[in-house]
């Protein structure tokens, strides 16, 4: 059983910048945020520990039903410079 943590936390724009360096996989994500910014639509960006970094497209009907239910359960990410 993985010891990871399904539990999901919400980021800003700016939270996920922050966490380019020390999780490579933070660069594919901001990525997905720069093409459907790009595309003029809105975007949600989460992470969990167990599933990684989830950006939806608000504007697609499937992924907002899916952000929605994310922003539900999902906690807000606090780092130690915010603290």
């Amino acid at each position: 059983m993985s010891t990871k943590t399904n539990e999901w936390i919400t980021l800003t724009e700016l939270q996920l910048l922050r966490l380019v360096g020390p999780y490579p996989e933070a660069a594919d994500a901001e990525k997905q945020v720069e093409k459907i910014k790009g595309a003029g639509h809105v975007v949600s960006i989460f992470y969990s520990g167990f599933n990684g970094f989830s950006v939806l497209d608000e504007n697609d009907p499937k992924q907002f039903q899916l952000a929605l239910s994310l922003r539900q359960r999902a906690k807000p990410w606090k780092s130690w410079s915010e603290a």
